[in-house]
């Protein structure tokens, strides 16, 4: 295997937040991001020019709702060339709770073949206009709870397809456990786990942000998002707790990977 861990991630019009993505996760330990451009104005390639192809695939996917296809490539592609597939997107950072990097995080799980870790969502936090800076930064009110969706890192060899952008279908037999290593079986999972670890998912950003995301669609479906409907909701429930959990323990060393001060 060329390598222990990898992110897949489908990309349209985000160029302003591909580097602090692939700086923070490389910090984390992955070796390999394959990312799918879906038709974003600026090409993902011409952005990423800095790295080499080591690091970073990337590959063009034209069309709507294109998400469950770059997973279903990935699979048949590049699937028997990592340890560990992690399918994101690039608004979900990962926070390991017991350990720096996530592949020493891994080591626990060993004799699985999926993880399923839970998102905790990410508001506006009271910015209206994109603010300068990180989003890792910027972003520190979330909702209080944990989310009871999943993302999912997995054993490509053992996957069989994407059943939703949360949830991977394994081969039988295969072990699909959370964080403390209850089974899972659904893109949801009840079991309190984010003390272990974490996904911040900085979905909606600033309002001016948002409406962006909401015009492009959504990757697994096509469909268009009720921006004021939705938004007015995240407002009044994701921005109740502040979390510094990232910021206090990354920060510093993310800045200096991407070379700023």
């Amino acid at each position: 295997m060329k390598n222990f861990l990898s992110l897949v991630i489908i990309v349209k019009d985000e160029d302003a937040y591909l580097k602090e993505f692939i700086e923070y996760y490389r910090m984390l330990g992955v070796d390999h991001f394959y990312f799918y451009d879906n038709d974003s104005a600026v090409p993902v390639k011409s952005i990423l020019k800095e790295y080499d192809n080591k690091t970073v695939t990337i590959n063009k996917i034209v069309g709507k709702a294109k998400q469950m296809e770059a997973y279903k490539h990935f699979l048949f592609y590049y699937g028997k060339d990592s340890r560990w597939a992690g399918f994101i997107d690039l608004d979900e950072f990962i926070v390991p709770k017991t350990t720096y990097s996530l592949t020493e995080f891994l080591k626990d799980y060993e004799y699985a073949d999926a993880l399923g870790v839970n998102w905790v969502l990410f508001g506006h936090n009271d910015h209206e206009i994109k603010p300068a800076g990180l989003v890792t930064e910027n972003y520190i009110k979330r909702e209080f709870r944990q989310n009871v969706h999943i993302k999912s890192i997995v054993n490509p060899r053992k996957a069989l397809y994407a059943a939703n952008p949360h949830f991977i279908v394994m081969k039988d037999g295969s072990h699909y456990v959370d964080a403390k290593h209850s089974p899972i079986t659904s893109a949801f999972n009840e079991n309190h786990t984010i003390d272990v670890v974490q996904m911040n998912h900085y979905f909606t950003k600033s309002a001016e942000e948002f409406i962006k995301k909401a015009r492009r669609g959504r990757a697994d479906t096509g469909e268009q998002r009720n921006v004021e409907i939705e938004f007015e909701q995240y407002r009044n429930i994701w921005n109740e707790y502040t979390d510094t959990y990232l910021v206090d323990k990354y920060l510093i060393d993310l800045k200096r990977s991407m070379g700023i001060g």
